[in-house]
């Protein structure tokens, strides 16, 4: 897996270009780029009257939203104004979704081409975005050495300081996990799909800041069959909750290359404070021309707390990042 940071091809006033980039390779084959939003994002259309915007119904709410997006609305004379408001009730089925979105000046000037856009308002997701193309430069003894930007893409609200490395096997970051099976031996796993990005200055640890996204769709237990049975509403239940994220509060330094984690996980609709060490694994200049950090850290879940009985999870996590 590799990264790139987001290009900045401004388009109206709205920071433009890539996010993540994620590059898979098969034996014998060139990689491939997709692209990944761990979010959906809301849709809405207008309704005209006379030229004005009497109101705009929701298409689709999308999810995750932490804070409310900007509503532009496209046409007319551009006077038209509107609000958007967000489910900020942890305990709603709603919870992370756009909910309504009210006309607060109608405007004049508007016709069946007028449009609405919601920009931003994300604070535990990536960057929102679309239309980003790019290619891999890629040989044997290399490996993937380059990304080169085809097409920067629109509405890319602000790019990642530093990305984790994401999916696919041998990925550079990965979050395992071990649980009791029925009481008689240690099952283990991992979530084979994760996003994110951390800040990080050793010479002033308490500023970092640590943000994760996993899909917990991605559960891989090595056994298809229970791993389709722990996605249902048994237990991760990842129709209705396709995101679990941590985003850190505060980061204290316990000296010797050691750090204390402070912040709030997200999983299956529920948000708790937890609070984890760990440690750098190593730092330095690399042999592919770029500087990295790494960090490892355990930590004990009690399934319950988030609504899942499935008793305690240990999370072993393992996090490189590329300084940008």
């Amino acid at each position: 897996s590799v990264h790139a940071v987001a290009m900045d091809n401004s388009k109206n006033g709205v920071m433009s270009g890539i996010s993540t980039i994620t590059a898979t390779s098969g034996q014998g084959a060139l990689p491939q780029v997709s692209f990944k939003l761990p979010i959906q994002l809301a849709e809405g259309s207008v309704e005209i009257t006379d030229g004005q915007i009497t109101s705009i119904d929701l298409v689709t709410g999308g999810y995750g939203y932490t804070s409310a997006p900007e509503v532009e609305i496209l046409g007319g004379n551009g006077d038209a104004r509107a609000t958007a408001y967000i489910e900020s009730d942890q305990s709603s089925p709603n919870y992370g979704q756009v909910v309504s979105i009210v006309v607060d000046e109608s405007g004049s000037g508007y016709d069946e081409s007028a449009t609405v856009q919601l920009i931003g308002g994300f604070s535990k997701v990536q960057p929102s975005g679309t239309g980003a193309q790019a290619r891999v430069v890629w040989n044997w003894s290399r490996g993937v050495y380059e990304i080169e930007v085809m097409d920067g893409g629109e509405g890319y609200t602000s790019p990642p300081d530093v990305t984790i490395y994401g999916s696919g096997a041998g990925m550079h970051s990965s979050i395992g996990f071990k649980a009791s099976h029925i009481g008689i031996s240690s099952l283990w796993g991992r979530f084979n799909n994760i996003t994110g990005h951390f800040i990080y200055d050793a010479d002033d640890i308490e500023a970092s800041k640590i943000m994760v996204n996993i899909d917990p769709a991605s559960i891989d237990s090595n056994h298809q069959a229970r791993d389709e049975h722990l996605r249902t509403s048994d237990f991760l239940d990842v129709e209705s909750h396709p995101i679990a994220s941590f985003e850190s509060s505060s980061v204290e330094d316990l000296g010797e290359g050691r750090i204390r984690v402070n912040g709030t996980f997200s999983l299956h609709g529920m948000t708790r404070d937890i609070s984890f060490d760990a440690v750098r694994t190593g730092e330095g200049e690399t042999p592919f021309g770029d500087y990295r950090v790494g960090f490892e850290g355990e930590l004990v879940l009690d399934t319950s707390d988030y609504g899942i009985n499935a008793g305690p999870v240990e999370l072993v996590l393992a996090i490189e990042g590329v300084r940008q």
